[in-house]
């Protein structure tokens, strides 16, 4: 029964074109993490759990997984969140899934990652670009701060970033003067 299998993720690949599941995370389900038939593809992705999802018709790279699963580069290391009981599934500063995925598996139009930032970023300061494994790209604090002026009596102020450990912060002002 489907409810009883794959609580996380449930992928049917086809024989002649492959499913592919590329920079996710599937953690914390009540069953089996995930469930896989057919062809599927696993790239950079955490899957974490109590469950080894993978059947003889996955193929898996640069992926985590609780138990050994073979591939290039995949490890069976704890992924190390930021705060897995408060739901924060972000890599936590050390955790040995940062710039450590593979930049050739990354599709172009996944150039962004869950909270909109952009990856393939120097996560661990080693003077490389890698993307990491998982659904979000870790990096340092990245803030903006934007100023339009609408018209001579308006103006927008906009600012915010994000923190290593995933805390956002997006502000809008609008002023009706603008003080030169």
């Amino acid at each position: 029964p489907l409810g009883e299998v794959g609580k996380g993720v449930f992928i049917t690949g086809g024989d002649s074109r492959p499913s592919r599941l590329i920079n996710s995370t599937v953690v914390g389900n009540a069953g089996p993490d995930a469930y896989f038939s057919g062809v599927v593809e696993i790239a950079n992705s955490i899957i974490w759990g109590t469950h080894s999802p993978v059947t003889n018709t996955v193929s898996a790279r640069y992926s985590t997984f609780p138990t050994p699963v073979e591939g290039p580069g995949n490890s069976s290391a704890p992924p190390q969140f930021v705060d897995p009981i408060q739901k924060n599934f972000r890599l936590a500063t050390g955790s040995p899934g940062i710039d450590d995925a593979d930049n050739a598996a990354l599709p172009e139009w996944l150039s962004r990652d869950r909270d909109g930032e952009l990856r393939v970023i120097d996560g661990n300061k080693d003077g490389n670009r890698v993307v990491d494994r998982g659904a979000f790209e870790s990096g340092d604090w990245a803030a903006f701060l934007s100023i339009r002026r609408e018209s001579s009596a308006s103006t927008e102020l906009r600012f915010g970033g994000r923190t290593p450990q995933g805390v956002f912060l997006d502000r809008k002002v609008n002023e009706q003067a603008w003080v030169e």
